[in-house]
């Protein structure tokens, strides 16, 4: 008789017709009474099977027991299965560890089926006779016995494979749960209706309240979400009122679908963006002043790739803003210029600034002119060159002042030069003298500073 891979109903049902047999046998006095000494031999070790699977099913569905504890428990309840209980020994090993009954040894005479979980064997369950107590029995083990233990490995492997997962489900849970829990971001869920089935602790810090119990409002309306569902699933910047006082929060909406395919309930994540776009508006002011400063402003990466150029520089050099960036700052000067910038950068870099150095520079039409440089090396967090960027005047009006002062001392000096005159300047406020060239020439004195005290005297 086979009784391998049969459910608990189909056991009773053989259980039954067995019962049957054995009685209708019983009434006939034709059948010897070894064969019915057979049917209720038979009819044994199906009870002893129905009730290993029964205490199985009573220990893989028990919730307050840990799998070590159901392994404990399944180790002593399989030799009660067996031919000769009394005798019969038992041990089953998953993975790294093995749970075994008192008496067990080692035996030749043994019953091994493996334990596979996912196609992969991870144990094995055994039962075993001790050499020193053999059962007086031509055959110590029946098939059905081994049927048996085959289709306890396989529900073995089974509820191992679903108690590991269930474990590796709870563990996922409570890590998600934790990373919830401790990120800056306001995690929402809600239904099709709109009404907050979850919302994170982090709600405490940002808004005052965590708990469902402890929202002013359930419906997620309230909180500046739609919950209509050709909205879900965009992301976009609100503003709320925190306390009194205006905040930003960035929303992320997202639709969670059922097997079905059919929208099952909605996910939302806020986060607290207050500071960011301050931070950003700021920002904003900061490059309106430096695009329309009356001074040139430019950044380039450090190997000279212009980067940002506001309109001021731009015009220095008779180009448009867009003709600049993305291209070398060598197309701003001509050959022999690059030998003063190449100066002027290695100093960049050796200091990490300078100020106030005279730079010259080409226009886009071939002109020349001079202008003044600030510049500073940009570093990370780690403190870690970035970028170079610099302040241009432009100082030809300058140069040209300079350029017409000179000339007309020159002219001044010529015609004293001339005349045989000289003349004096005095500064009341700190009684210095200043003497044209030709004074000194007719006094036949070297040209210094001089007082009044310090000629009379």
């Amino acid at each position: 008789m086979n009784y391998h891979n049969k459910s608990k109903k189909e056991l009773i049902v053989e259980l039954l017709k067995v019962r049957q047999e054995l009685f209708s046998n019983k009434e006939t006095p034709k059948i010897e009474n070894k064969d019915v000494g057979q049917l209720e031999f038979e009819l044994g070790e199906r009870i002893k099977e129905l009730n290993c699977h029964n205490g199985m099913t009573q220990l893989f569905l028990n919730k307050n027991l840990s799998m070590d504890e159901v392994m404990a428990e399944l180790v002593l309840l399989i030799p009660v299965a067996w031919q000769f209980p009394e005798l019969a020994e038992a041990v089953v090993k998953v993975r790294n560890k093995t749970y075994k009954t008192k008496g067990y040894k080692k035996s030749e005479f043994s019953q091994l089926k493996e334990i596979i979980v996912s196609n992969e064997v991870i144990g094995y369950i055994e039962v075993c006779y001790p050499v020193r107590k053999l059962p007086p029995a031509e055959h110590i083990f029946l098939k059905e016995e081994s049927d048996l233990l085959s289709s306890i490995a396989e529900r073995t492997g089974d509820y191992i494979e679903i108690a590991e997962k269930s474990v590796a489900l709870i563990e996922s849970e409570k890590r998600f749960r934790n990373i919830v829990e401790n990120i800056n971001e306001i995690i929402y869920e809600y239904d099709e209706k709109g009404i907050i089935r979850y919302i994170s602790h982090v709600t405490e810090k940002i808004r005052g309240y965590f708990s469902l119990a402890r929202l002013p409002e359930r419906n997620i309306s309230i909180y500046g979400i739609p919950s209509e569902p050709e909205r879900n699933g965009t992301g976009h910047l609100t503003i709320r009122e925190k306390q009194g006082e205006l905040y930003w929060e960035s929303s992320t909406i997202a639709p969670v679908l059922d097997e079905g395919g059919k929208i099952n309930h909605y996910v939302a994540i806020k986060e607290d963006i207050t500071e960011w776009k301050l931070a950003e508006e700021e920002l904003r002011k900061y490059k309106t002043i430096v695009d329309q400063a009356n001074f040139g402003n430019v950044l380039s990466d450090l190997n000279g790739v212009l980067l940002y150029s506001n309109d001021a520089f731009a015009k220095m050099h008779g180009m448009e803003v867009n003709e600049i960036i993305g291209k070398h700052l060598s197309i701003l000067h001509s050959e022999k210029q690059m030998i003063r910038v190449a100066e002027t950068i290695d100093l960049l870099k050796t200091n990490g600034e300078f100020n106030a150095e005279e730079v010259w520079r080409t226009r886009k039409d071939g002109s020349v002119f001079p202008s003044l440089m600030n510049a500073k090396i940009m570093v990370d967090n780690n403190n870690v060159p970035q970028f170079m960027t610099a302040t241009v005047l432009y100082i030809s009006i300058i140069k040209d002042a300079e350029r017409a002062i000179r000339l007309s001392e020159e002219n001044l000096n010529y015609a004293q030069e001339i005349a045989g005159m000289g003349s004096w300047q005095l500064d009341l406020a700190t009684g210095k003298t200043t003497w044209s060239e030709n004074l000194y020439k007719i006094f036949g004195l070297q040209p210094k500073v001089l007082t009044l005290k310090g000629y009379y005297d």
